[in-house]
């Protein structure tokens, strides 16, 4: 059992979850009839792991029964408050805010001191509308972590929906100002009231969307240019310097490695006046 626990220790440090749990499987089958609630804990995070977040929903409800049995079993003090707190963001990715809220509630009375539990209980919270709950932990959270952008976001909307109306565009603002370049923090006035609260995956999931549709656009801009351009005569330097210049675009964008590239791969390529038309295209 403890070969099996180590290594599956060795396997999480490496990412490599499903052979973690496969060990973890191992040594609490070997364990007996009741088994060690530490290694249900971490068979939790590695099955919460493998879940991605809660995108694969059965995974996800094989570490709560893991996570909350751990608990139920006597897990030690130590690791009680990450235990509370698996439990809340596999219930929050789960849709399960109220159990979500709940556990972070718990993590937080064991380690009042850890400003996540306290962020996380009051994202949830907002998916309920109990915002004087959410706005008194984000309260407690910027008291803390007076830059958190992501915080003042989330506040606005909690403070818009208690009716303060000024208060909740400062805090949008505030956010903005923060991080200006941070595509999670736009928000479409236009549309603000009809918006309760933020769905943090949904919210990536369009910006990965966004992003890709952009590249797709400049690939397609960049090529429709540079064919225009090498009809140039060879002599015209500026055709020259504007098609090198737009091979620096493309091959920058070509070697970027976010998954939002990845899926829309390009190949660097160079054009000059010499290229073909048919090269481009």
């Amino acid at each position: 059992v403890d070969f099996l626990f180590n290594r599956s220790q060795c396997y999480q440090e490496t990412h490599d979850y499903q052979r973690a749990a496969d060990d973890l499987d191992r040594a609490v089958a070997a364990g007996g009839d009741v088994p060690d609630p530490l290694l249900l804990y971490h068979r939790g995070l590695a099955r919460y792991a493998l879940s991605r977040h809660g995108e694969d929903q059965t995974a996800c409800a094989q570490a709560l029964v893991d996570l909350r049995e751990a608990i139920k079993q006597g897990l030690p003090a130590a690791q009680q408050p990450d235990c509370h707190y698996q439990v809340g963001l596999a219930c929050a990715n789960s849709e399960r805010h109220e159990e979500a809220a709940e556990a972070f509630g718990l993590a937080a009375d064991l380690l009042p001191d850890m400003i996540p539990y306290h962020h996380e209980r009051a994202k949830s919270l907002q998916r309920i509308f109990r915002h004087a709950e959410a706005l008194a932990e984000f309260n407690r959270v910027l008291m803390a972590q007076p830059k958190n952008a992501h915080a003042y976001f989330r506040r606005a909307f909690s403070l818009k929906a208690l009716g303060r109306y000024e208060e909740a565009a400062g805090d949008l603002e505030t956010a903005k100002a923060m991080s200006p370049d941070d595509p999670m923090l736009v928000v479409n006035y236009l549309q603000l009231h009809r918006t309760d609260a933020i769905d943090s995956a949904a919210q990536a999931r369009n910006c990965i969307e966004s992003a890709r549709s952009c590249i797709l656009d400049i690939k397609a801009s960049i090529v429709r240019v540079s064919v225009i351009l090498s009809r140039l005569p060879c002599e015209s330097d500026l055709g020259e310097k504007i098609i090198h210049y737009l091979n620096d675009v493309r091959n920058f964008v070509a070697t970027r490695q976010s998954p939002a590239y990845q899926d829309n791969p390009l190949k660097p390529i160079g054009v000059t006046c010499a290229d073909s038309e048919q090269e481009m295209v």
